[in-house]
Protein backbone atom coordinates (compact mmCIF):
# COMPACT_ATOMS: atom_id res chain seq x y z
CA UNK A 1 0.00 0.00 0.00
CA UNK A 2 1.09 3.84 -0.73
CA UNK A 3 1.43 6.66 1.45
CA UNK A 4 -1.65 8.29 -0.36
CA UNK A 5 -3.87 4.78 -0.36
CA UNK A 6 -3.24 5.32 3.94
CA UNK A 7 -3.74 8.89 3.78
CA UNK A 8 -7.43 8.33 2.20
CA UNK A 9 -8.22 4.89 4.00
CA UNK A 10 -7.10 4.82 7.56
CA UNK A 11 -8.84 2.96 9.82
CA UNK A 12 -7.81 5.35 13.39
CA UNK A 13 -7.00 8.99 13.19
CA UNK A 14 -4.83 9.69 16.15
CA UNK A 15 -2.07 12.72 17.30
CA UNK A 16 1.15 12.82 18.48
CA UNK A 17 2.31 15.70 21.38
CA UNK A 18 5.88 16.35 21.31
CA UNK A 19 6.19 18.60 24.27
CA UNK A 20 8.59 21.01 25.03
CA UNK A 21 9.60 22.55 28.57
CA UNK A 22 12.71 24.99 28.65
CA UNK A 23 15.17 23.52 26.45
CA UNK A 24 13.95 19.68 27.52
CA UNK A 25 11.25 17.28 25.62
CA UNK A 26 9.12 14.87 27.53
CA UNK A 27 9.14 11.45 26.92
CA UNK A 28 6.77 8.28 28.84
CA UNK A 29 7.49 5.12 29.41
CA UNK A 30 4.61 3.03 28.80
CA UNK A 31 3.02 0.84 31.84
CA UNK A 32 3.62 -3.11 31.16
CA UNK A 33 0.32 -4.11 30.77
CA UNK A 34 -0.50 -1.89 27.62
CA UNK A 35 -1.63 -3.48 24.78
CA UNK A 36 0.86 -1.39 22.39
CA UNK A 37 4.37 -0.90 22.99
CA UNK A 38 5.10 -1.97 26.97
CA UNK A 39 7.48 -1.02 28.91
CA UNK A 40 9.07 1.23 25.82
CA UNK A 41 9.46 5.35 25.94
CA UNK A 42 7.34 7.36 23.57
CA UNK A 43 5.29 10.72 23.80
CA UNK A 44 1.74 11.33 24.76
CA UNK A 45 -0.75 9.86 22.10
CA UNK A 46 -3.94 9.17 21.39
CA UNK A 47 -7.12 8.70 19.62
CA UNK A 48 -8.91 11.92 17.90
CA UNK A 49 -12.52 11.51 18.82
CA UNK A 50 -15.87 12.30 16.33
CA UNK A 51 -16.62 15.41 17.90
CA UNK A 52 -13.37 16.99 18.00
CA UNK A 53 -10.26 18.46 15.53
CA UNK A 54 -7.32 17.35 16.19
CA UNK A 55 -5.89 20.45 17.81
CA UNK A 56 -9.00 19.64 20.48
CA UNK A 57 -7.89 16.14 20.76
CA UNK A 58 -4.21 16.98 21.25
CA UNK A 59 -5.45 19.23 24.28
CA UNK A 60 -7.63 16.61 25.98
CA UNK A 61 -5.00 14.36 25.40
CA UNK A 62 -2.13 16.35 27.10
CA UNK A 63 -4.29 17.34 29.95
CA UNK A 64 -5.07 13.59 30.21
CA UNK A 65 -1.46 12.17 30.18
CA UNK A 66 0.33 14.87 31.86
CA UNK A 67 -2.24 16.89 34.16
CA UNK A 68 -0.94 20.39 32.25
CA UNK A 69 -2.46 22.73 29.55
CA UNK A 70 -0.08 23.96 26.65
CA UNK A 71 0.96 27.74 26.92
CA UNK A 72 1.57 27.18 22.49
CA UNK A 73 0.81 24.17 20.12
CA UNK A 74 2.16 23.94 17.06
CA UNK A 75 0.48 21.74 14.40
CA UNK A 76 3.32 19.47 12.57
CA UNK A 77 3.20 17.29 9.71
CA UNK A 78 0.03 15.26 9.14
CA UNK A 79 1.17 11.42 7.81
CA UNK A 80 0.01 7.90 7.62
CA UNK A 81 1.57 5.10 9.10
CA UNK A 82 1.30 1.42 9.02
CA UNK A 83 2.16 -0.53 12.09
CA UNK A 84 1.22 -4.13 13.49
CA UNK A 85 -2.34 -3.16 14.99
CA UNK A 86 -3.68 -1.10 12.31
CA UNK A 87 -3.52 1.74 10.02
CA UNK A 88 -3.30 5.18 11.16
CA UNK A 89 -3.24 8.49 10.00
CA UNK A 90 -1.14 10.70 12.42
CA UNK A 91 -1.46 14.36 13.30
CA UNK A 92 1.72 15.80 15.26
CA UNK A 93 1.87 18.74 17.45
CA UNK A 94 4.78 20.50 18.93
CA UNK A 95 3.89 21.85 22.71
CA UNK A 96 4.90 24.11 24.67
CA UNK A 97 4.40 24.06 28.58
CA UNK A 98 5.69 25.88 31.54
CA UNK A 99 6.37 23.77 34.21
CA UNK A 100 8.30 19.95 34.22
CA UNK A 101 6.09 19.06 37.18
CA UNK A 102 3.54 16.56 35.49
CA UNK A 103 1.21 13.84 36.39
CA UNK A 104 1.06 10.46 35.08
CA UNK A 105 -2.00 8.03 34.19
CA UNK A 106 -2.00 4.49 34.18
CA UNK A 107 -0.98 4.44 30.57
CA UNK A 108 2.37 5.28 31.70
CA UNK A 109 5.07 4.57 34.36
CA UNK A 110 7.56 6.55 34.37
CA UNK A 111 8.48 10.09 32.54
CA UNK A 112 11.96 12.22 31.92
CA UNK A 113 12.78 15.88 30.67
CA UNK A 114 15.47 14.89 28.06
CA UNK A 115 17.31 16.81 25.53
CA UNK A 116 16.72 16.13 22.16
CA UNK A 117 20.30 14.06 22.09
CA UNK A 118 19.41 12.29 24.85
CA UNK A 119 16.25 10.81 23.41
CA UNK A 120 17.45 7.76 21.96
CA UNK A 121 20.04 6.68 24.72
CA UNK A 122 16.08 5.00 25.79
CA UNK A 123 14.42 2.07 24.34
CA UNK A 124 12.08 3.84 22.33
CA UNK A 125 8.78 3.07 20.30
CA UNK A 126 10.17 2.34 16.40
CA UNK A 127 7.90 5.92 15.51
CA UNK A 128 9.42 7.87 17.63
CA UNK A 129 12.12 9.71 14.83
CA UNK A 130 9.82 10.14 12.84
CA UNK A 131 6.99 11.68 15.43
CA UNK A 132 9.80 14.40 16.32
CA UNK A 133 10.61 14.78 12.46
CA UNK A 134 7.04 15.52 11.72
CA UNK A 135 6.79 18.02 14.73
CA UNK A 136 9.86 19.62 13.67
CA UNK A 137 12.24 18.39 16.13
CA UNK A 138 15.95 16.83 15.23
CA UNK A 139 15.69 14.34 17.74
CA UNK A 140 18.86 12.91 16.51
CA UNK A 141 20.17 9.51 15.21
CA UNK A 142 18.43 6.92 17.12
CA UNK A 143 20.22 3.61 17.62
CA UNK A 144 19.34 0.43 16.34
CA UNK A 145 17.00 -1.28 19.23
CA UNK A 146 15.57 -4.58 19.63
CA UNK A 147 11.93 -4.44 20.94
CA UNK A 148 11.28 -8.59 22.04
Amino acid sequence: MDGKYLMQNAETKIIVCVIKCKEKYLILKGAPWMKTYPNLWSIVTGKIEDNESPRQAAEREMVEETGQKPITIKEGRVFANKIKIGDYLVHTFLCEIESEKIRITGEHIAFKWVKPNEIFDHKTIPELEQDFKAAGVDAGKPVQQKLF
